[in-house]
């Protein structure tokens, strides 16, 4: 046995030995001098540690003897060992402790020592070969370092490297008003020792009851703990190996790295995280958002929080009971061993293995690529990835439920109302007759399509977590992704009636069903009408932050004579709409994408401008109900002046007038002679260039209003004039007349076909309203507008050539040669049986 007493000296605390019990007692009483050791062939003594646990007088060391052979010097007479003591200063914020440099020697050989001494030092050191000290006289809480060296024939051995070790530290010790400390390898604690928050056990420690240990603290690997311990505070890690031999408490983010072993029922505070192989032998009380990183062992019967996350391939034991809670999610290859039920919001990677009767709440997402092959129950609002493959039986699919594209479906499988495969939303029901399960198109909303008003659509549920930020429903081509999702929740989709659009009246200019006008900012503001389906997007659960990008689809064939690069996204906010910055527009895509800060209705817009036309407040009633836009009288003459003539008024904006042909789109332009302003009328004139044989179509605009008419050079004649007002000097504007015709061909016949029979002179075109189209039959020799034509603008004036500029190309406009259009916006009139029955009704 050793006694250490403690001497301080102007450099360092001297260790004075004054007993010494090995196998056979005895006691050496020396003062403690300075060595220098010489190195030797002869090695360092291994794994220098403590025996057993310290008490507060008492160190326990032992050693491994080193490698001995003749060569170096042979057998071990004696150990010298080497210390440094721990010296401690100050108080709370500004306590420190330290070690010095210098070690001393604890016990010195009786002979003189010697580097590489090659003769006999019987009697110095421990003066046995014993690998053992025990190290007496000390007191509580005492921390020192020591170096062990071995002395034979040969002379001294090599130091070990420095072992630090420390008496038993008293009950209650408090360093939780101390800066982190360095504790050696194997320090004891007293019970209900308070640590400071962020301790760092390096190493393996010796820890009593009742332990508080603060928040961020970090354990070494293969730690143990008996007893009772308090980890109530937040964010403590234990390494690999930690096993727990009672019931514990943790608090909120503890964190098990690898390997943990259990004992009993313990409690997790939230978001705890536990490594690969942990084994759970009872049910847990797991607090919400744990994770399992790797494979986990759990009990027979386990009960899992909201927002638990499983590692890829976990297994669930077939004959055990789980039950699993809101958001849970699970990784590629989780096999659950037999039916289960999932609750809402549940997330799965692809490659899972389910089976049959298995259970799925609303606004579960799958991965891609999934397989199923046995009868599940869904609920709505399901979101099944990409090349999903329900081929092997037909499943019984709720409203809401999208699919992304590539899915697969049996024959006889219905597709429901208000579901949404990637083609568009159902208006519907559709039953598949082949794999590929595509709706035909009147049953479907295609994305950027108008809703009809009066269709009012179930809202779209997805889930959204912070390792899966984004939405994406491709039946409706709306994307949604989130910069930070913080806590896992729903978001929902809702197409909006447009008879139901807050803040919207009549569509002002776009002729789309269901598109409606709104005004930006409230009274005054800037018009738009809605070009597509309005959405109203919301958030509930989920807790987001950041900004939030959307896009928004878009049909080009619904915006008019809109450039593409001017549609705008508008956002109803603060109880008013208004324009969103920050978009950019897909031409090729046909989509509109824009930077949020907040979810609400949207819609993509185009401008009709501002509230005011012509530098006049729009009327939208200035000829009567809804017109805007009066055409009195259009003229033609395809052989000599080769022009085209309209005499029109708007009280809503500027006249736009074009003239299509088969080969090009011509814009007419204003006369210089203007004899009819006092009437708010105007006479314009587009130049015309066609053999008979062809066709021509008129289209005249406003800012609300639009008018089309067809001519048919050999129906209608080269040279002629349709007159729609009642008077010549423009009496009435408010109501409509009827439309004459006269041809130059014959005046008192409308319409000329060299045909057998006549018909009653002047027949009369009824003019109903303002959209007037006149589509011609489906005979052979009808010519067709081609793909090729080319827009050209002109500037007409009475004294100016006429000069066609060729600008771009644009695609024709597409007319379905069975339909015949009069009458109001979007009036289809029946189908025509015959070609004298069309003819007969261009006159009743």
């Amino acid at each position: 046995m050793y006694i250490l007493n403690q001497k301080h000296s102007t450099k360092s605390k001297v260790l004075t030995i004054l007993a010494v019990s090995l196998v056979a007692t005895f006691i050496l009483s020396m003062a403690v001098v300075e060595q220098a050791w010489g190195t030797s062939t002869l090695g360092a003594p291994t794994s220098l540690r403590e025996c057993k646990a310290p008490t507060e007088a008492i160190i326990y060391l032992c050693w491994d003897a080193p490698t001995i052979t003749s060569a170096k010097g042979g057998a071990i007479s004696s150990y010298f060992i080497q210390n440094v003591t721990e010296t401690c200063t100050g108080s709370g914020a500004n306590y420190s402790c330290s070690f010095g440099s210098y070690y001393y020697t604890a016990l010195n050989a009786v002979a003189s020592p010697g580097t590489n001494s090659t003769g006999a030092t019987s009697g110095g050191g421990t003066g046995s070969a014993i690998t053992i000290g025990n190290f007496t006289g000390l007191s509580s809480g005492q921390m020192f370092k020591f170096k062990v060296m071995a002395l034979n024939a040969h002379g001294n051995g090599t130091l070990t490297s420095a072992f630090q070790a420390g008496t038993l530290l008293g009950a209650s010790f408090d360093y939780s008003s101390k800066p982190t400390q360095s504790f050696g390898n194997g320090t004891n604690f007293g019970a209900n020792t308070t640590f400071a928050d962020e301790q760092s056990f390096s190493n393996f420690q010796n820890f009593g009851v009742g332990q508080v240990f603060g928040s961020g603290t970090v354990f070494a690997e293969d730690q143990t703990f008996n007893g009772t311990q308090n980890f109530s505070d937040g964010s403590i890690k234990f390494d690999a190996g930690t096993q727990f031999d009672t019931v514990q408490t943790f608090g909120s983010s503890a964190n098990f790295t690898g390997s943990t072993v259990f004992t009993g029922a313990n409690t997790f505070g939230i978001d705890a995280v536990f490594g690969d192989g942990v084994n759970f032998p009872a049910g847990q009380s797991f607090g919400k958002g744990a994770e399992f990183t790797g494979k986990a062992v759990f009990g027979a019967t386990q009960t899992f929080p909201i927002d638990a996350i499983f590692a890829i391939g976990q297994e669930f034991t077939a004959g055990s009971t789980y039950t699993f809670d809101d958001f849970a999610q699970f990784k590629t290859g989780t096999d659950f061993g037999a039916a289960r039920t999932f609750d809402v919001g549940t997330m799965f990677d692809s490659a899972m293995i389910f089976y049959e009767g298995s259970t799925f709440t609303d606004a579960a997402m799958f991965g891609d690529s999934q397989t199923f092959s046995s009868a599940m129950t869904f609920a709505n609002n399901m979101h099944f990835g990409a090349n999903t493959d329900f081929t092997a039986l037909a499943q019984t699919f709720k409203p809401g439920t999208t699919f992304d594209p590539g899915t697969t479906f049996a024959v006889g499988q219905v597709m429901p109302l208000n579901s949404v495969p990637s083609s568009g939303l159902m208006l519907e029901a559709f039953t598949c007759v082949d794999a590929a399960c595509v709706p035909p198109a009147g049953s479907i909303l295609s994305p950027g399509e108008f809703l009809t008003p009066g269709t009012d659509p179930v809202e779209i549920l997805s889930t959204v977590s912070s390792s899966s930020p984004d939405v994406s429903i491709p039946g409706l081509g709306f994307i949604m992704n989130f910069t930070t999702v913080s806590s896992n929740g729903k978001t929902s989709v809702d197409p909006i009636d447009p008879a139901l659009l807050t803040g919207s009246s009549t569509a002002l200019k776009n002729t789309g069903t269901g598109s409606r006008s709104i005004e930006i900012g409230g009274a005054g503001g800037a018009l738009f009408d809605t070009v597509g389906t309005a959405l109203n997007i919301s958030l509930s659960d989920a807790s987001v932050s950041g900004d939030i990008t959307i896009q928004m689809p878009y049909d080009e064939s619904s915006i008019g004579d809109t450039s593409e690069s001017d549609l705008a996204v508008l956002h109803y906010t603060g109880g008013q709409w208004q324009e969103q910055s920050n978009c950019t527009v897909d031409t090729t895509a046909n989509t509109i994408t824009c930077t949020v800060t907040s979810l609400s209705p949207f819609s993509v817009g185009s401008s009709v401008a501002s509230n005011k036309a012509g530098g006049r407040v729009c009327d939208t009633d200035g000829f009567g109900p809804g017109k805007s836009l009066e055409v009195d009288t259009i003229s033609w003459d395809i052989l000599e002046a080769k022009e085209v003539v309209v005499i029109a008024g708007s009280t809503c904006g500027p006249i736009n007038f074009m003239v299509y042909t088969q080969k090009s789109v011509v814009a007419g332009g204003l006369t210089h002679d203007q004899p009819y302003l006092a009437e708010n009328m105007v006479i314009l004139k587009a130049s015309i260039d066609i053999p008979e044989s062809d066709f021509f179509k008129i289209v005249v605009k406003n800012d609300r209003n639009s008018f089309e008419q067809i001519i048919y050079p050999e129906l209608h004649g080269t040279e002629g004039a349709a007159i729609f007002s009642s008077t010549s000097e423009f009496a009435s504007k408010a109501q409509y007349a009827q439309a004459k015709m006269y041809s130059k061909d014959d005046p008192h016949l409308v319409i000329d076909l060299s045909l057998e029979g006549a018909l009653d002179p002047e027949p009369q075109l009824t003019r109903e309203a303002i959209h007037h189209v006149i589509m011609r039959p489906n005979y052979d020799l009808e010519p067709q507008l081609t793909m090729e034509a080319i827009y050209t603008t002109q500037v007409m004036t009475d004294s100016e050539p006429q000069v066609i500029m060729k600008q771009k190309r644009v695609s024709s406009s597409g007319f379905d040669n069975e339909t015949i259009l009069m009458g109001g916006v979007g009036e289809v009139q029946e189908k025509q049986k015959s070609f004298w029955d069309w003819m007969f009704s261009l006159f009743s």
